[in-house]
């Protein structure tokens, strides 16, 4: 028997509305060209357990990391907007048989967009 957690989701206990950036565009000889479209989505985000860490490569495990859980389907590399600041999806579980989805996220540096210059060489 499936227990759906929906209603969880939904529940003002519990849940948030936060913007989720999704990154639309192509790859041609001169690089990535695209651009982030935004929209508001709402779901549940909470601090990550050791046990979430240990998901994660270990270059990525002392980076301030959150768990999302949400009813839409994000992909790997979404970021998502949280207290001001940008932390991209690296990983996806599918839980839609219980009513929700379950991500984790790194926190997102601005030097890491796919457009980003890197750094000014003086």
């Amino acid at each position: 028997m499936r227990i759906n957690q929906l209603g969880r989701i939904y529940s003002s206990k519990f849940n948030r509305q936060f913007e989720v950036k999704r990154l639309y565009g192509e790859h041609t000889a001169w690089g990535f060209d695209g651009e982030y479209v935004s929209e508001v989505i709402t779901g549940i985000i909470t601090p990550t357990s050791p046990s979430d860490m240990q998901v994660l490569p270990e270059q990525e495990r002392y980076l301030p990391t959150i768990v999302v859980f949400t009813k839409d389907s994000l992909a790997i590399g979404d970021i998502v907007v949280f207290n001001g600041h940008d932390y991209k999806v690296k990983t996806k579980e599918d839980w839609s048989d219980y009513g929700y989805f379950h991500y984790l996220a790194v926190r997102y540096s601005e030097t890491a967009h796919p457009d980003s210059g890197g750094f000014d060489i003086t």
